[in-house]
This record gives structure tokens, C-alpha cells and sequence, in this order.
């Protein structure tokens, strides 16, 4: 498997690769993980390793704090999973204990996908980050890259990110993270401003509504015997359908 992380292109001194064992999460008593946390971990996981830790020590890019937010440093963490299928539980349980901002490799046989976690300072609790929103790429297979994939991977190099501070820095990687996702919706991967993201990530929510909407229509023909019945629903799908269209011709 191709080593991904190495896109990132940090500084060597930024290069930890630290097994963590399991453990350090499960038997941890400042975690007090719930039996179900601790199953997860225990069934799904294989695997876990610190692999970069971005800091001003190691990076020169300044640390950066608000009344909201917190950056001193930025964890790059790969989780290599037995199974798949619950690695959207793991990220958020490795996310919600680990109070830094992190960026997880969650990797499954020749497949690896992305998980970021949006932090805000705890209203109460000052020094600890909450999770606010998680995002994820789909998987992708590192045996298998296209060009979208590509263009994605090589959009995470820091040196093309801004590097005023920390804070930048993760909401460049988090702009590749949202950029990729939305390339599903176009020929090829494209980086594009926050501003334009944002309008893009709107339009992409109109999308999945309308998808659902146009499945649910498309079951309830499947069962309809009434012909004329059937003739409406399938004039609703069609101006779903043209609609998805016209917001997918907006995204490119």
C-alpha cells in the first residue's frame, strides 16, 4: 500500500509514527469509555499509530487560540481497522477522548478514507475541545488512485496551505476534505475558495434531499398497481430528476 501520509509532506522532525495500544484508550480511567466505546474498539480496531504531530516546535507555524478555538497542535493518527464497517464509530469515539485537533487515516486492507473533527473549547470546561461536526471522504483505493483521488491527495501538501498559523493549516486540510467530497458531483477534483465551498456544499445537501426524494417515489411506484397512479409518480420523478440536473450543472 502506498504511504499516504507522506503527501502531507511535513517536516521529518514532524514524524512520530508511535504505536498506541488500544489500551491506552480502553483502560484509560480520565476516559471512563462506556462498555459499548470499549466493544468497538476491542472488535474493530487492529491497529493504532501517531503518525505526525504539527506544532510550532516542529513546524515554525504559530499556534493559535480565540474564545472559540484552540490550536496548539494538530494530530495526524492512522487507525488500521479489522472491520470496516464501523469506522465512523471509531473515529468519533478516538475524536471525542482526544482533545486536540486531529486528522485520522482510518485504513482497511488496501482501502484508506479520512475523518476530521471540527473542535470548539468546552463552554464550561476550558481546557477541553468538544467535538462540534465530523466530516469523511469516502474510501479510496491506494492500489487503484484516480485522477481525482490524485488531485485530492496532493492538495493536502501543507506547503500549499497557509500557514499563518495552526488554525489555517487544519481549515486547509478540511477545505481538500470538503473539496473532494464534492468532486463525486463533478468530472475532476477541484480546490476551490471557502466561499465557493460553502455555496457548493449547500447545493450538495439540495442534491442528496432531492435523491432521496426521487428512491422514496421510485419504491412507491414499484409497489403502485393503478396505472394512473403510476403515470403521476413518474412525472414527479422526472421533475426531480431534471431538477438534480440543474443543481449538479451549477456545481461544476
Amino acid at each position: 500500500m502506498e504511504q499516504i501520509e507522506s503527501y502531507f509532506n511535513l517536516p521529518e522532525r514532524c514524524y512520530a509514527n508511535t504505536f498506541i495500544p488500544k489500551k491506552a484508550f480502553i483502560e484509560n480511567p480520565e476516559f471512563n469509555m462506556t462498555s459499548v466505546e470499549k466493544d468497538v474498539l476491542k472488535e474493530s480496531v487492529k491497529n493504532i499509530y501517531a503518525l505526525y504531530s504539527v506544532t510550532p516546535d516542529s513546524t515554525g507555524i504559530p499556534a493559535y487560540e480565540d474564545e472559540d478555538v484552540r490550536y496548539k497542535a494538530i494530530q495526524i493518527t492512522k487507525v488500521k481497522l479489522k472491520d470496516e464497517k464501523r469506522s465512523e464509530k471509531v473515529c468519533q469515539i478516538i475524536q471525542k477522548y482526544v482533545h486536540t485537533p486531529m486528522i485520522i487515516l482510518i485504513e482497511h486492507e488496501e482501502y484508506i478514507r479520512f475523518n476530521v473533527a471540527i473542535k470548539r473549547i468546552h463552554k464550561t470546561t476550558k481546557e477541553h475541545l468538544v467535538v462540534e461536526e465530523m466530516l469523511y471522504t469516502d474510501w479510496i483505493n491506494t492500489e487503484g488512485l484516480i485522477p481525482k483521488d490524485i488531485g485530492f491527495l496532493e492538495s493536502l501538501d501543507v506547503r500549499k496551505k497557509t500557514t499563518t498559523n495552526l488554525a489555517k493549516v487544519f481549515e486547509g486540510i478540511v477545505g481538500s476534505i470538503n473539496s473532494y467530497n464534492l468532486s463525486a458531483y463533478r468530472s475532476e477534483f477541484k480546490e476551490k475558495t471557502e466561499e465557493e465551498t460553502q455555496y457548493d456544499l449547500e447545493v450538495m445537501k439540495q442534491l442528496e434531499s432531492l435523491k432521496k426524494q426521487e428512491e422514496v417515489l421510485k419504491q412507491q411506484m414499484k409497489k403502485e398497481s393503478n396505472m394512473g397512479a403510476k403515470v403521476d409518480l413518474n412525472i414527479k420523478i422526472k421533475k426531480i430528476q431534471k431538477e438534480i440536473q440543474q443543481l449538479q450543472e451549477k456545481m461544476k
